[in-house]
């Protein structure tokens, strides 16, 4: 296994190197010449499958067990998901995602106090980890194979029996509150926060935390959460490390013998609303560079325009040293050290495209419409061949890296599970990047790169820019105001 892994590295490097940049292929040097001179053969591999690889099973109280033996080293790694998420939340009761993530873990459960689970945990050298994000809520195991009960019956009982003691929740109210306070702090963060909140509203992609939502959060609100939603019935567990499949089954049946499955009353989730907000919007801040962040709403991660998309957006800005952002914005005119495009497709709701840089104050103006000049670039004619074979060498050597080890190959096939994606997208992967042609490139440019349409945010010193940007949309000045924090 070894060795292929290792054949397969060399051969992904030898094809990396050949896909250069289109101005160093220009040069003509010898080098270049004979980097072009080399041909290989498509990677090709049987890719880990359901039921095949990786050995799926249910257990009586509806617990999905995804689970994959791994003998090379004497531990065990359990990651769960749980289908929850911020998208549930009423917006009065924002930041209580959050809340539960961190103190289910903090807070220990209803026969353990915080710094008793904590030595327990230090004395077998394992960890148990929990989280909310957007979608769903995630916790951890890992711990020495040898210790696989005494970890099970820990895992369990943080599962089921979080005791959120209220000592804990008000330190994580108190931490969560000085992040609040903290918050307009760094350029950086404003300008992301800002450009995704004009872009989502209020939806839990874009809203912006106060302390008077988070402040009225109580304990009952946590308990309340957990009991709805963390129940095994609504709970995948990906399993990989040193153990049998048919013991470690059992193992798992016993220790959650006592979770009991539960009806859910699921409430509407959040669903974004996919109007554009264009325009160009200014936040004032007297600092030496502008941060310039600009884009619109995207495709889920259903859409079949998903293939084409990646590839396009790898040559116009994600591609890193190789894209035309980068090329133009950085190399040829020096304007920005970091420059490009990020198109999110693995959403289950709407993604965004956003283009991104930081340039001097002095060359604002200038940046913003040579980064809009490589978007229109794209949507007026068709990549040339060489372009587009980079982009798809690119992810074909990338895609071998998705499956290096069990508890990769496992999290990423549970996934598609979790999330409803066809359970061959993986083995259909390679061949729907290979079909991309360059008219789909032009055709998803085209489809979604509606300038017009386009949301830009600007965080710098306005006074200093060396144009006004109202030739990008009519200008609107954002005061950010410092949060209020109630003592």
């Amino acid at each position: 296994m070894l060795s292929r892994y290792i054949a397969i590295c060399l051969l992904a490097g030898f094809v990396i190197l050949s896909a250069c940049p289109a101005s160093a292929q220009s040069t003509g040097s010898e080098g270049s010449k004979l980097v072009d001179q080399l041909q290989f053969e498509d990677i090709s591999w049987d890719i880990p499958k359901l039921g095949v690889d990786v050995a799926v099973d249910t257990l009586p109280n509806g617990l999905v067990l995804f689970m994959m033996e791994d003998h090379r080293l004497p531990v065990l790694n359990i990651r769960a998901l749980i289908k929850t998420g911020r998208i549930y939340i009423p917006n009065e009761k924002r930041g209580l995602a959050g809340l539960v993530g961190s103190v289910m873990r903090t807070g220990g459960t209803e026969t353990m106090e915080p710094e008793m689970l904590n030595e327990e945990l230090e004395y077998i050298a394992a960890s148990i980890e929990t989280s909310v994000d957007d979608e769903s809520a995630s916790a951890r195991l890992n711990c020495m194979s040898k210790d696989i009960d005494k970890g099970l019956q820990l895992f369990a009982d943080v599962l089921m029996n979080p005791a959120f003691r209220q000592d804990k929740i008000e330190l994580q109210k108190s931490k969560s509150k000085e992040s609040i306070r903290r918050r307009n702090d760094s350029p950086g963060s404003i300008c992301r926060r800002e450009f995704y909140h004009l872009l989502y509203g209020d939806h839990p992609y874009g809203y912006i935390q106060e302390w008077q939502s988070l402040a009225t959060i109580d304990r009952e609100d946590l308990m309340a959460f957990h009991s709805k939603y963390f129940v095994p019935n609504n709970t995948w567990f990906g399993v990989t490390g040193d153990f049998e499949i048919p013991e470690m089954r059992e193992k798992i049946k016993t220790a959650f013998k006592n979770w009991k499955p539960e009806e859910i009353d699921w409430p509407t989730p959040n669903a974004v609303k996919n109007e554009p907000n264009p325009g160009v919007f200014l936040v004032d801040k007297d600092i030496t560079q502008s941060n310039i962040r600009f884009g619109v709403l995207g495709v889920d991660q259903h859409n079949e325009d998903v293939y084409a998309i990646a590839i396009m957006n790898y040559i116009l800005g994600g591609g890193s040293f190789t894209s035309r952002m980068t090329s133009e914005v950085r190399s040829n005119m020096g304007l920005a050290y970091s420059v490009g495009t990020s198109f999110s497709t693995g959403s289950p709701d709407l993604g965004t495209f956003n283009a991104f840089c930081q340039t001097k104050t002095t060359t604002t103006n200038l940046a913003v419409s040579e980064m809009v000049k490589q978007i229109n670039g794209m949507k007026e004619k068709m990549v040339t061949e060489y372009e587009l074979n980079s982009a798809k060498d690119s992810f074909i050597n990338r895609f071998v890296f998705r499956f290096t080890d069990p508890a990769n190959i496992v999290n990423r096939l549970m996934n598609i599970e979790f999330y409803g994606m066809p359970r061959d997208y993986y083995e259909t992967y390679l061949d729907n990047v290979r079909q991309v042609s360059k008219e789909d490139v032009l055709r998803v440019a085209q489809k979604y790169l509606n300038v017009d349409n386009m949301t830009f945010l600007v965080v710098g010193d306005t006074e200093g820019f060396d144009a006004p940007l109202d030739d990008f949309g009519a200008v609107t000045m954002l005061e950010v105001k410092d949060p209020i924090i109630e003592e």
